[in-house]
């Protein structure tokens, strides 16, 4: 089978008894696979356009990096919820400001590059926002 002219990553496994397999990714969500899978290494290209082999120690080493990010990001987020809450109890004004929110759904909608689903991401900023709100109570 001839791969297709927009192949952005390849897959490359260990069948079960040493025969090789692979998953060749077409670039348009379709993959195609041969044999049983055992072992699988992703080739991913770099900035360069060179191939870099990552096996999943790797992309899972990549994983904690980001999520490292991300707990940094959203402790960030709370300090400015924090200071907001207090602002709002300053003013006397709620907490929970329906309007806010569906402004930060509205632009996180709009800023959402994928691969998740608008749906699935809205669904994760519901959490963040909930506990946001937590924050702005407990810190009142």
């Amino acid at each position: 089978m001839k791969a297709p002219a927009l192949v952005q990553k390849a897959i490359l496994c260990g069948g079960l008894r040493g025969a090789g397999s692979a998953a060749i990714y077409d670039g348009a969500g379709k993959h195609s696979f041969s044999g049983a899978i055992k072992r699988c290494v992703q080739w991913n290209r770099n900035g360069q356009g060179e191939a870099v082999r990552m096996d999943i120690s790797d992309w899972r080493k990549k994983i904690d990096e980001l999520d490292e990010q991300i707990v940094a990001l959203i402790s960030k987020r709370a300090e400015a919820a924090k200071a907001i809450g207090e602002l709002k109890r300053t003013a006397a004004l709620p907490v929970y400001e329906p309007g806010r929110e569906q402004a930060v759904f509205d632009h996180v909608r709009t800023v959402n590059p994928g691969p998740l689903a608008d749906g699935e991401i809205l669904d994760v900023y519901e959490r963040i926002i909930d506990v946001m709100r937590a924050l702005q109570r407990r810190e009142g």
